[in-house]
């Protein structure tokens, strides 16, 4: 999935993981880090940084 645009890649992901579009909907930042269980209860970890210059700016997280 690298080698896609990060809205084919959330897109193909949320298709995975239904549970991460809510995840991102529910958060207003542009920068940050989603960690939760699927239902295999295995451990993800998604990062979404914006193109936005983000220098010296925190990224959240959410699980």
């Amino acid at each position: 999935m690298v080698n896609r645009t990060d809205i084919q890649q959330i897109e193909a992901l949320s298709k995975l993981f239904p549970r991460l579009t809510s995840m991102i909907m529910n958060n207003t930042d542009k920068n940050l880090v989603l960690n939760f269980r699927d239902e295999r209860r295995r451990s993800l970890i998604v990062m979404i940084v914006s193109g936005e210059d983000t220098a010296g700016q925190e990224v959240s997280m959410a699980s």
